[in-house]
């Protein structure tokens, strides 16, 4: 049984052994082996699971009898032995070289030939001594880039994204909610905040006076977490995780310690300075609000971006999930995605979205099986086949590349056949902002462009936005009817959420959308939502809200 695999993370899998194998000295003709597999299984889109649970997949060619084992192994188990041993063979510092941007098998293996490099240490180490741009093939240039890289990744190595975070938080909320002396347990700081990515989780624990640190023995480890801090007059324990001190517990006697420790931990800083909070505790935060004689504001919005709206009369989001009608941008099969239209249909479905907009890669990404019109008149069929059996609204839709001159990439007289179109930037990504930002606009001033998607490119953690006047984006869109995409996927969330009152007194439109690349892609929305809520977003701006008849009024443009 498959469990919960992409396409993408086989690929990286099959990457990975092939750079292993190659930087152990193996065969060559095993390394090319692999390297041809994954090629040829980029242009695998259709029935791509099922080509594998079948053994159909051994028809393609470069899939020999071997590989076919190891990709099997790694779909249906989630990991793969091969892989497991060659980590073995190699220096614990190489993993995180094969992740530096720019470095490369190749450059990898000369760096430890010649500078005997097996860690990010070593190789800062060489940076900053000069001795990396002495060997051939790397220079100044090559040396400020790879510093630059080395920075990002000892800057973001203890963050998590909120997905991550989240799993971590509920795995132990669940845990400490067994010990007969706890009470309650709430998510609490950046986490109850929702910051896009999180440098700590703080749990805030409620216990009775039975409670004895001793006994969070019965569920984490001795050497896993600490106690730092204790403060009896108001039976606060802290305990931090030592594990790049990623966990916090925070465990009170009270209720009313519990509700003033809740408030002062969520934050922010800047927020909770201009409260008075009364040390004895306090009842609820509503009630704080009204003795300090402000305006509740809710936990997402609780930054000191949004202090120049705190003083609005409804900042409060409607949005929920699920309770949204609309399931836009996702991929199927027909391109990059792992599961069929009707698969991903059927799970939107259970999700309570009302009607739906495929929009699989358009004919640029050659890189994701991207559609070329022969294909575009297939997936049209199976839509309507789909529809009709399920009876639900379903459009044809496409993520169209924009090219670098601004072009969608391709010709009117195909353009005008979508239902719904999410143009998107996925090449040339160093132009410089003038030239980027000029780029972005001509595509949404394109009369057929329907959604902007995620408008600024960033990868969380990996890759920072393109250079781009956002402003004058979201002015485009808003002059041009083009909803603004705010992309769910934890990785991205893009629209940044201080872009958004900017973007809401300019009276854009937003669209909610996971990027669905699988099934268990779809609940990556409610990330979405939560952004959304943190910038005060309401139902009857967000397209994905709209009954179906408003939905394709708005297309319709």
């Amino acid at each position: 049984m498959k469990i919960n695999i992409t396409k993408k993370e086989l690929l990286n899998t099959l990457e990975e052994i092939a750079d292993l194998l190659e930087f152990t000295g193996a065969n060559q003709f095993k390394v090319r082996a692999y390297r041809n597999a994954v090629n040829a299984l980029r242009y695998v889109g259709d029935n791509f699971e099922e080509s594998i649970v079948s053994g159909e997949l051994l028809k393609v060619k470069g899939i020999g009898k071997g590989i076919f084992a190891t990709i099997k192994e790694f779909w249906e188990e989630g990991y793969s032995r091969e892989l497991n041993e060659l980590k073995k063979e190699v220096p614990k510092g190489i993993e995180d070289l094969l992740h530096i941007r720019g470095l490369g098998i190749k450059k990898l293996i000369l760096l430890s030939s010649e500078l005997n490099i097996e860690s990010i240490d070593d190789l800062e180490e060489a940076v900053n001594s000069g001795n990396l741009s002495k060997i051939k093939g790397f220079g100044d240039k090559s040396a400020d880039k790879i510093k630059a890289e080395i920075e990002r990744i000892k800057t973001t190595k203890h963050l998590l994204f909120l997905d991550e975070a989240f799993e971590i938080a509920e795995a132990l909320t669940e845990n400490l909610l067994e010990l007969p002396s706890v009470i309650r347990v709430e998510l609490t700081g950046e986490l109850r905040r929702i910051r896009e990515v999180i440098s700590r989780i703080d749990l805030l624990v409620l216990i009775n006076r039975e409670f004895n640190s001793e006994i969070l023995s019965e569920i984490f480890s001795p050497e896993s977490f600490a106690i730092v801090k204790v403060e009896t007059d108001n039976a606060i324990l802290q305990i931090i995780r030592e594990d790049e001190k990623k966990v916090f517990l925070n465990v009170v006697a009270s209720e009313l310690a519990f509700n003033r420790q809740n408030f002062i931990l969520t934050g922010s800083h800047e927020f909770v300075e201009d409260f008075k909070i009364p040390e004895n505790g306090i009842s609820s935060e509503k009630d704080l609000f009204e003795k300090n004689n402000r305006k509740f504001i809710p936990v997402e919005m609780r930054e000191s971006e949004f202090s120049s709206i705190f003083n609005q009369s409804d900042v409060a989001s409607d949005l929920d999930f699920p309770g949204m009608k609309g399931m836009l941008h996702f991929h199927t099969i027909y391109s990059d995605g792992v599961n069929t239209l009707e698969e991903m249909v059927k799970t939107g479905l259970r999700f309570g979205m009302e009607y739906f907009a495929v929009c699989d890669h358009s004919k640029s990404a050659y890189y994701a099986n991207g559609l070329q019109p022969e294909r575009l008149i297939l997936q049209k069929e199976e839509i309507d086949v789909v529809k009709s059996k399920l009876g639900v609204p379903l459009f044809h839709g496409i993520e169209s590349d924009i090219l670098i001159n601004g072009d969608l990439d391709y010709p009117d007289e195909i353009l005008k056949e979508f239902d719904f179109i999410v143009a998107s930037v996925h090449s040339n990504f160093t132009l410089d902002e003038e030239a980027m930002t000029r780029r972005i606009i001509k595509a949404v001033e394109s009369p057929y462009t329907n959604a902007l998607g995620h408008p600024t490119g960033r990868i969380l953690l990996r890759r920072d936005g393109y250079k781009l006047n956002i402003k004058k984006v979201i002015d485009a869109c808003a002059a041009n009817n083009v909803a603004i995409e705010i992309n769910a996927n934890p990785r991205r969330l893009d629209l940044d959420w201080r872009n958004y009152n900017y973007a809401r007194e300019k009276g854009v439109k937003f669209t909610i959308n996971a990027d669905a690349h699988a099934t268990s892609h779809i609940e990556y929305t409610k990330y979405g939502v939560m952004v959304a809520r943190k910038g005060g977003i309401k139902k009857e701006e967000v397209i994905n809200y709209f009954p179906v008849d408003k939905f394709l009024i708005f297309c319709n443009k």
